[in-house]
């Protein structure tokens, strides 16, 4: 495939606030780097927290793309810069 599709990136509520998915979405990003795939994901808009870690790690809100349902509320996101 032309890209990696991050399906879900989650950390139990008991775990959060550590930076572990900060740290789990930079090796994410070194895997697709290394094996030249951009990341493309889905994000909830109402998911503040889960839209602002995708912002700091250089994804932006993309177009939709061919044959992957949405759901209403949902955005695609696409890693454009080479941040952390």
């Amino acid at each position: 495939p032309e890209f990696v599709y991050l399906n879900d990136l989650g950390v139990s509520p008991a775990y959060q606030r550590r930076g572990l998915a900060k740290d789990i979405l930079r090796r994410v990003i070194k895997w697709s780097n290394q094996d030249g795939r951009r990341i493309v994901l889905k994000v909830a808009t109402e998911n503040k927290n889960a839209v602002k870690l995708y912002a700091w790690g250089g994804f932006v809100q993309t177009d939709a793309i061919p044959d992957m349902p949405i759901e209403i509320g949902h955005v695609f996101m696409h890693r454009i810069s080479n941040r952390c």
